[in-house]
């Protein structure tokens, strides 16, 4: 099995039963969900500058969690926090 970003690839062979041979492999592209997205990822997804978002860590705008020397984001952590600044219209 293989990575590719958010993707499992996984290569494989099909037996053909007439012939007793293995074809050509198959490639299955499996998503996988990141439970928790980087800093660079969060920056991606909200596009905004890495910069951006260790200013809304700084003021503790939005939910994050430690590892090690790094932090993480939850998906619907950063969706929380774009719910929170957007403006309903009238």
């Amino acid at each position: 099995m293989i990575s590719y970003g958010n993707c499992k690839i996984l290569t494989c062979c099909v037996l053909d039963k007439r012939t007793q041979s293995a074809s050509t492999p198959a490639i299955l592209v499996l998503e996988t969900p990141r439970l928790y997205l980087t800093v660079d990822e969060a920056a991606q997804y909200l596009r905004v500058s890495r910069r951006t978002v260790y200013t809304l860590l700084k003021r503790k705008q939005v939910t994050f969690t430690r590892v090690r020397e790094g932090v993480r984001f939850r998906l619907q952590w950063l969706n929380d926090y774009m719910d929170k600044r957007t403006v309903k219209a009238a």
